[in-house]
């Protein structure tokens, strides 16, 4: 039998017929149907496109690595998350984690790379910068699709140093992308970032310190931007806790300031803004905010939610509500286009063609439990 959801497609508005056959999307059936909801507001799931599943997960500091990853990415998905990007991890713990296991689909970059003191030392393998290219290629061969360099850190006097020279970036980067694979950089000084985009990496992240030339390379050069908004409280508190004193903080003060009209000029010069969280650093499960907070920084309602949504999934290779798609959806009863807390009142969670979540009026909501 097939499920049968009749909405509104968002971000083009079209009323559609949506048919889950299989696990998959299908616009016409012939079999019978199971009638879900009808007038709501369709969207292929919540993406966060920053998040380290093994890092503040709400198994607590003492799981095992598979269980805090299980953990956090569970928190992800009561938000409505069905795609997580993990740029990095200090272990395997969510190697292998998606659907089959009730939980959403995981892109993982492996392990992140830094050189010695360039990171929190239990966190990453320890790569000098003429092993950073050959470091980067075990990690692909590994068989992941992404790499993640930290590209500067603070140090112990809480001020950020930049971890490698424009030549191991780029040499990394090429070697990278001849393997078939993507690669984004940790970046908060504008040396980094701008070295980071001359050399070809994919994404940054963060990018505090991001000035408005770096805007132009990165729309010019197809350069992705993740500027995890909703972290930047607990990016302070690390540098303070690192040794740095409030003078010393000042400059990185007024960059996170100055960070939203750079986000909403970036936007508005072609750049791909990507939403994410920085969960590990920041509680897992708030990608809500980080579209709040997009939107105010000036983006406009289908490009803050997008940016979280349908156009992440994009960047990411996955498909979005189309024919013969793996049935991951999430519904609404009010559209989070003009109403953005409807974000937080899903009716419908659906994930692979699974019903996660399923909230009817005057009932309590369905939770079916995770296929074992």
């Amino acid at each position: 039998m097939a499920d049968h959801i009749r909405g509104t497609l968002l971000p083009h508005g079209e009323v559609r017929d949506v048919f889950v056959v299989d696990g998959r999307i299908a616009f016409s059936t012939d079999e019978p149907v199971r009638s879900l909801l009808d007038g709501c507001y369709l969207i292929p799931g919540l993406v966060d496109a920053h998040a380290h599943l093994g890092l503040r997960s709400p198994a607590g500091d003492d799981a095992p690595a598979g269980a805090a990853a299980r953990a956090s990415a569970e928190a992800h998905l009561r938000a409505g998350v069905l795609l997580i990007r993990e740029p990095g991890s200090p272990d395997p713990g969510s190697a292998g984690l998606g659907p089959h296991e009730g939980l959403p689909r995981t892109i993982t970059a492996g392990r992140f790379l830094a050189p010695p003191g360039g990171f929190v030392p239990s966190l990453a393998l320890r790569v000098e910068a003429d092993e950073l290219a050959e470091a980067a290629a075990r990690e692909v061969a590994s068989g992941v699709r992404w790499v993640k360099v930290v590209g500067d850190f603070p140090t112990p006097g809480g001020q950020p140093r930049a971890n490698y020279p424009p030549r191991a970036l780029a040499t990394a980067a090429a070697r990278v992308h001849l393997l078939g694979a993507r690669i984004a950089i940790h970046a908060t000084l504008p040396q980094v970032i701008e070295a980071a985009i001359d050399a070809g990496f994919d994404s940054i992240e963060h990018g505090v310190m991001i000035r408005r030339e770096h805007v132009q390379a990165m729309a010019a050069a197809g350069v992705a931007w993740v500027p995890t908004l909703v972290a930047h409280e607990a990016l302070l508190k690390m540098h303070r806790a690192l040794g740095a004193s409030e003078e010393g903080l000042a400059p990185l003060r007024e960059a996170v300031n100055r960070l939203p009209d750079l986000v909403r000029e970036a936007a508005g010069a072609g750049v791909t803004v990507l939403a994410g969280t920085d969960a590990g650093m920041a509680p897992h499960g708030l990608i809500r905010e980080e579209i709040r907070r997009l939107r105010r920084a000036g983006l406009e309602p289908d490009r803050a939610l997008g940016a979280a949504s349908w156009a992440a999934r994009s960047w990411l290779g996955l498909p979005g509500i189309e024919e013969g798609a793996p049935a991951d959806l999430v519904a609404y009863r009010r559209n989070p286009l003009e109403h953005l807390d409807a974000l937080a009142e899903p009716a419908l969670i659906m994930l692979d063609g699974r019903i996660v979540l399923l909230a009817l009026p005057d009932a309590e909501p369905t939770r079916p439990a995770p296929p074992t």
